[in-house]
């Protein structure tokens, strides 16, 4: 056992509280350590000091007149601290505006959030309603969102720009036998 220890138990020793396994070791650990012995004498001593005093009987009317002192004293200071909340300054700002005003404000801003909900929960029922109509057959679309311009439509075809228009591109094809490009060929062999 260690000192720490030793010195966290005393007081459960003195009480009678420890086991006996516990109360052994701590015997040797007092035996053996001049500090905790000494430790242990002075907690000996305060508690005898304690068991002469006296408890002293009171009234219930001594308690009462305590707690109502306390309350006393204590209520300046708690209205000093509540006055600064903000629960306290909403309730000024709330009780200038005159009740029928604020409760239809409030039955206003009621009124707007359900209709906002159902016109929400509306569009969705006649989107999907819609969706259900004119989509009888899957469409496999890949649109590529990073290749659009801003404001460009996707309804338009950006080749229909180019039709019409001969491009003069002069490319070649390397073929396996001749990796160097040295041999130009007039078509595309990959192509049909």
């Amino acid at each position: 056992m260690n000192c720490e220890l030793c010195q966290q138990e005393l007081s459960s020793y003195l009480d009678g509280e420890l086991s006996e396994a516990m109360v052994t070791q701590l015997q040797e650990h007092l035996a053996a350590c001049p500090e905790c012995q000494a430790e242990y004498t002075s907690l000996q001593r305060v508690q005898e000091m304690l068991a002469t005093v006296e408890v002293l009987d009171l009234n219930p009317g001594v308690w009462a007149r305590v707690e109502r002192q306390i309350t006393r004293r204590r209520a300046p200071f708690l209205e000093r601290i509540s006055s600064f909340g903000f629960q306290n300054r909403m309730r000024r700002y709330v009780d200038l505006i005159p009740r029928p005003v604020l409760i239809g404000a409030l039955a206003a801003l009621l009124l707007v959030f359900a209709v906002f909900t159902f016109y929400q929960h509306y569009e969705t029922r006649t989107l999907m309603t819609w969706v259900e109509q004119y989509s009888t057959t899957p469409v496999d679309l890949e649109v590529n969102p990073f290749s659009l311009q801003d404001e460009e439509s996707l309804d338009e075809n950006p080749f229909d720009t180019l039709r019409g228009v001969s491009l003069d591109l002069n490319i070649n094809y390397f073929s396996p036998s001749d990796p160097l490009g040295n041999e130009t060929l007039e078509k595309n062999p990959f192509s049909t």
